[in-house]
């Protein structure tokens, strides 16, 4: 195939060369051309059905993620797919050159926990449990962290968190808001951060000389307006006044308010920008809209932060 297309493309271009010369290709030329193309256009479809009827991606994608498993940057994992798809292609006759690449990546740490109280506990004993963490938090304290663990199985079950325990836990100090609908709440919440943290993180300034910039304004509010009109086309009740709203609420931030992002950006760490503008963008390309600020942050801020 590789041949054939090489052929018709300098077919073609003599075509267009004696076009810009003012003249017509011979009957000879355009039957050659015309031939070329139709084999090449049978090897297409040949090669189409091939793909259509393998098995071959299925199983390269579920050995990578049975037998591989999560690949982060700059973990053994993403080492070992790497130098298993060299392989791969290697064994398909390809000829394959592997350049050192140097990323900053997380490292997860130790993760443990345990049940220090809890119905039926038996004196002086403690009840270890499974945890774990999405990448790139930052680490809990030394002394590690005490607190109420309060056991929700699912979104509807948190629409239905009694009373009783909301206030239990305002009682324990955290801020406890009941909501009927935790799906948009998160939403609202997300139209704020990743916008502030996008547009801070492009500009690599606090929130206040953004919102004072005519054009920082405008990109902020951009931002605000792509991420609720994604949630609306996602089945997202957001109403059209979170537009207004949420730039009112970044109104009130002190001047120099900087989103953690910022703040990872000038530490020169890494940052949750996969999980905030990357993520949407993700989203925003499977409902069918665009969002180029997003886009712009979340591969301008990536780069930035791998350096």
């Amino acid at each position: 195939m590789g041949a054939s297309v090489i052929l018709t493309l300098a077919v073609l271009g003599s075509a267009v060369l004696f076009a810009n010369q003012g003249r017509k290709p011979t009957a000879a030329e355009t039957n050659a051309t015309t031939s070329v193309m139709t084999k090449a256009r049978a090897d297409t479809d040949a090669i189409r059905e091939m793909a259509r009827n393998s098995t071959y991606a299925y199983e390269q994608v579920r050995f990578l993620s049975n037998k591989i498993g999560p690949r982060l940057s700059g973990s053994p994992q993403a080492a070992a797919a790497v130098t298993y798809v060299a392989q791969q292609m290697r064994a398909l006759g390809l000829d394959v050159r592997l350049e050192p690449v140097t990323v900053r990546h997380w490292v997860r740490g130790r993760e443990e926990a345990e049940l220090v109280r809890y119905p039926g506990q038996v004196e002086r004993t403690t009840q270890r449990i499974l945890v774990t963490t999405l990448g790139n938090p930052v680490a809990t304290p030394d002394q590690g962290i005490t607190a109420p663990v309060l056991v929700i199985d699912s979104f509807e079950q948190l629409d239905e968190l009694p009373a009783d325990q909301a206030e239990a836990l305002r009682e324990a100090g955290v801020e406890t808001e009941m909501s009927s609908d935790i799906r948009t709440e998160l939403w609202r919440k997300f139209a704020f951060l990743a916008p502030v943290a996008a547009v801070c993180g492009l500009a690599r300034s606090p929130i206040g000389p953004v919102r004072a910039t005519p054009l920082g304004r405008v990109l902020l509010e951009r931002a605000i307006r792509a991420v609720i009109a994604v949630g609306r086309a996602s089945g997202v009740l957001l109403g059209q006044d979170e537009v207004s709203h949420i730039p009112d609420f970044c109104d009130s931030l002190p001047e120099t308010n900087k989103p953690s992002l910022l703040r990872d950006l000038e530490a020169g760490g890494p940052t949750e920008i996969d999980d905030l503008s990357g993520a949407f963008s993700r989203t925003a390309r499977i409902v069918g809209i665009d969002t180029p600020i997003h886009d712009t942050a979340a591969i301008a801020i990536s780069l930035a932060s791998s350096r």
